[in-house]
């Protein structure tokens, strides 16, 4: 199985930055949908990259 050099990147990132991400997803003080941002996030990653996919 061949993992793309994006996608390899995006999860090298995410890894890097992950502690950060939580602490502000967390956050009390923060907004409600803070959540829901990071997820929109990552089906709108995993859509765009599966419309690649198949386009091939």
């Amino acid at each position: 199985m061949h993992i793309h050099r994006g996608i390899l990147l995006v999860l090298v990132v995410i890894f890097i930055f992950s502690p950060t991400i939580q602490d502000w997803v967390s956050n009390n003080a923060g907004q409600w949908y803070r959540p829901f941002i990071v997820w929109a996030v990552v089906i709108g990653f995993a859509y765009l990259s599966q419309r690649r996919a198949n386009k091939s």
